[in-house]
Protein backbone atom coordinates (compact mmCIF):
# COMPACT_ATOMS: atom_id res chain seq x y z
CA UNK A 1 0.00 0.00 0.00
CA UNK A 2 2.99 2.32 0.48
CA UNK A 3 4.29 2.22 -3.06
CA UNK A 4 0.70 3.15 -3.98
CA UNK A 5 0.30 5.71 -1.75
CA UNK A 6 3.72 7.11 -2.86
CA UNK A 7 2.73 7.16 -6.41
CA UNK A 8 -0.33 9.34 -6.05
CA UNK A 9 1.47 11.63 -4.23
CA UNK A 10 4.58 12.77 -6.97
CA UNK A 11 1.41 11.84 -9.46
CA UNK A 12 0.05 14.71 -7.19
CA UNK A 13 2.78 17.02 -6.46
CA UNK A 14 3.45 16.68 -10.76
CA UNK A 15 0.09 17.93 -11.54
CA UNK A 16 0.51 20.63 -9.24
CA UNK A 17 3.78 21.64 -10.36
CA UNK A 18 2.40 21.27 -13.86
CA UNK A 19 -0.81 23.71 -13.73
CA UNK A 20 1.78 26.32 -11.69
CA UNK A 21 4.21 26.13 -14.41
CA UNK A 22 1.84 26.52 -17.03
CA UNK A 23 -0.17 29.33 -15.22
CA UNK A 24 3.58 31.11 -15.30
CA UNK A 25 4.68 30.59 -18.66
CA UNK A 26 1.97 32.02 -19.52
CA UNK A 27 2.22 35.00 -17.47
CA UNK A 28 6.24 35.50 -18.02
CA UNK A 29 5.31 35.07 -21.91
CA UNK A 30 3.13 37.95 -21.48
CA UNK A 31 5.55 39.99 -19.86
CA UNK A 32 8.25 39.39 -22.36
CA UNK A 33 5.89 40.37 -25.26
CA UNK A 34 5.38 44.04 -23.82
CA UNK A 35 8.76 44.25 -22.51
CA UNK A 36 10.42 43.07 -25.91
CA UNK A 37 12.71 40.29 -24.19
CA UNK A 38 14.37 36.94 -23.81
CA UNK A 39 13.42 33.39 -24.91
CA UNK A 40 11.57 31.30 -21.71
CA UNK A 41 14.71 29.95 -20.26
CA UNK A 42 14.52 30.60 -16.44
CA UNK A 43 16.03 34.15 -15.25
CA UNK A 44 16.91 33.08 -11.73
CA UNK A 45 17.30 29.47 -10.56
CA UNK A 46 17.76 29.38 -6.30
CA UNK A 47 17.75 26.28 -4.56
CA UNK A 48 15.64 23.98 -7.08
CA UNK A 49 13.19 26.70 -7.97
CA UNK A 50 12.96 28.01 -11.07
CA UNK A 51 11.93 31.96 -10.98
CA UNK A 52 10.26 34.20 -14.20
CA UNK A 53 10.16 37.56 -14.40
CA UNK A 54 6.31 38.39 -14.62
CA UNK A 55 6.87 42.09 -13.61
CA UNK A 56 8.47 45.43 -12.72
CA UNK A 57 8.05 49.02 -10.89
CA UNK A 58 10.31 51.59 -11.02
CA UNK A 59 12.82 50.50 -8.38
CA UNK A 60 12.06 45.85 -7.92
CA UNK A 61 11.95 43.06 -10.20
CA UNK A 62 9.04 40.91 -9.92
CA UNK A 63 9.70 36.92 -10.16
CA UNK A 64 7.44 33.82 -9.45
CA UNK A 65 8.67 30.25 -9.30
CA UNK A 66 7.33 26.52 -8.31
CA UNK A 67 9.53 23.96 -7.20
CA UNK A 68 9.28 19.81 -7.63
CA UNK A 69 6.80 19.50 -4.65
CA UNK A 70 4.09 22.32 -6.74
CA UNK A 71 4.73 24.62 -3.64
CA UNK A 72 4.64 28.73 -5.51
CA UNK A 73 6.96 30.97 -4.56
CA UNK A 74 7.55 35.18 -4.86
CA UNK A 75 10.91 36.76 -5.11
CA UNK A 76 11.40 40.39 -5.73
CA UNK A 77 14.53 42.14 -6.25
CA UNK A 78 14.88 45.97 -5.78
CA UNK A 79 16.91 48.60 -4.21
CA UNK A 80 20.04 48.43 -6.35
CA UNK A 81 19.40 47.82 -10.15
CA UNK A 82 19.74 45.03 -13.44
CA UNK A 83 21.36 44.69 -16.18
CA UNK A 84 21.65 41.69 -19.14
CA UNK A 85 25.08 40.53 -19.83
CA UNK A 86 25.92 39.49 -23.16
CA UNK A 87 23.72 35.64 -23.12
CA UNK A 88 20.39 38.28 -22.23
CA UNK A 89 20.88 37.11 -18.53
CA UNK A 90 19.72 39.49 -15.93
CA UNK A 91 23.18 40.52 -13.74
CA UNK A 92 22.06 42.02 -10.33
CA UNK A 93 24.05 44.81 -8.37
CA UNK A 94 23.50 46.11 -5.01
CA UNK A 95 20.04 44.47 -4.63
CA UNK A 96 17.63 43.40 -1.74
CA UNK A 97 15.93 40.66 -2.32
CA UNK A 98 13.13 38.55 -0.69
CA UNK A 99 11.65 35.07 -1.26
CA UNK A 100 8.39 33.77 0.29
CA UNK A 101 6.01 30.86 -0.24
CA UNK A 102 2.71 32.06 -1.44
CA UNK A 103 -0.70 29.57 -1.82
CA UNK A 104 -1.52 31.20 -5.19
CA UNK A 105 -0.31 34.30 -7.01
CA UNK A 106 -3.37 36.32 -6.85
CA UNK A 107 -3.80 39.21 -4.16
CA UNK A 108 -0.01 39.92 -4.55
CA UNK A 109 1.53 43.29 -6.11
CA UNK A 110 4.11 41.91 -8.80
CA UNK A 111 4.47 45.43 -10.71
CA UNK A 112 3.34 45.94 -14.31
CA UNK A 113 5.26 45.28 -18.04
Amino acid sequence: MKKEESMNTRETRATARAAAMKEIMAWHQEFMRHRGGRDGRPDVQEDGVEFYQVGRNASHNFFVGVDMEGRKFVRTVGGGGCDEDADGRLVWYEDKESVYEVVGFDGHYLGHY
